[in-house]
């Protein structure tokens, strides 16, 4: 103890260096494409999705594809060089995505939400540039730099939230059913960095027919889908599924951490 006392009273060790701020909110989604992930993260008051404020909400687009809400170019505004108060970055290069992660938590105190959407492919880029090349090198490079990118997530300041999204995987388990994970790009992160792990709150993004209303739902299950890592505490949520709401899932988890009275 006395040890720990005197290392930190050098400046190197300052306690926030020791310890990970545990205050931010940080969310992990998994699901197939077209189980509304994406849309999740726009108001939508046809489809009753409060989702995120573009004002204060910075999205890294690693698939550079379209948005899928109307008008999207008015709220978003692309990130670079040239454009510091922008708020959406185009690019599946990891250490471009680790830069523009510090400099929002350090510069944009507007920024209150950051989203990774598509966070698993931000391993292609590394796999192609060297894919002819043999041996397990690029593997580790490839696994080092998700998991920095996933990392990143415990220096966030206080009041900024961070929402990861990520394909899945399907698998047989050992009981001969089918089970979920997150997709991922070789075995460097599930053997040393199981990406659900770091989370507490893991969604798991659904689309499902509804026979009475003959169309197709979405739905976030948070806890009970057969074979995935979907999990929430014990009273945050009222039921297993919800809609597809970014926003409410936030206000849900501020909600079950601020309580007074439970």
């Amino acid at each position: 103890m006395l040890f720990m006392q005197r290392l930190l009273t050098y400046p190197e060790f300052q306690i926030q260096n020791f310890y990970y701020n545990i205050m931010s909110h940080s969310l992990l989604i998994i699901g197939d494409s077209g189980s509304g992930k994406s849309t999740s993260l726009f108001p939508n008051p046809t489809l009753g999705i409060k989702g995120l404020n573009p004002e204060d909400t910075f999205i890294i687009n690693i698939s550079k594809k379209q948005l899928p809400f109307a008008g999207w170019r008015k709220k978003y505004k692309t990130f670079d060089n040239e454009n510091l108060d922008g708020n959406i970055l185009f690019s599946d290069n990891s250490k471009m995505i680790l830069k523009a992660m510090k400099f929002v938590n350090e510069k944009r105190p507007d920024i209150k939400n950051i989203v990774i959407e598509d966070t698993n492919l931000s391993s292609s880029k590394t796999f192609f540039d060297r894919y002819n090349e043999a041996g397990w090198e690029k593997f580790n490079e490839i696994g080092g730099n998700l998991g920095q990118i996933i990392l990143f997530k415990d220096k966030f300041r206080a009041d900024l939230n961070s929402i990861y999204i990520f394909h899945l995987d399907t698998f047989e388990g050992p009981d001969g059913n089918k089970h979920y994970k997150t997709k991922t790009l070789g075995k460097v992160i599930e053997d040393k960095l199981t990406p659900e792990t770091k989370f507490t709150t893991v969604l798991h993004a659904v689309k499902e027919y509804n026979p009475i209303t003959e169309v197709n739902e979405r739905w976030f299950y948070n806890n009970d889908y057969p074979g995935s890592p979907a999990k929430s505490p014990f009273g945050m949520f009222e039921e297993f599924k919800s809609i597809n709401d970014v926003g409410f899932v936030l206000d849900k988890m501020k909600e079950f951490e601020e309580c007074d009275d439970c």
